[in-house]
């Protein structure tokens, strides 16, 4: 969705998910991740996956 949206609208979403970037002393770019997206980064959310199905057949 990103890759395939205008620049106005890469700004919008830059300005919803972030609290800015920070460069790194080796110059990469860090985002600050804006709440509720930050605890997302530190509590992944774990999903599994099951071969069994669920209901009658």
């Amino acid at each position: 969705m990103y890759a395939a949206t205008d620049d106005h609208g890469k700004r919008l979403a830059n300005q919803t998910f972030t609290n800015g970037i920070d460069i790194t002393e080796d110059e990469q770019a860090r985002p600050r991740l804006a709440e509720p997206y930050e605890t997302t980064k530190s509590n992944p959310v774990r999903s599994s996956t099951t071969s069994e199905t669920c209901g009658p057949p």
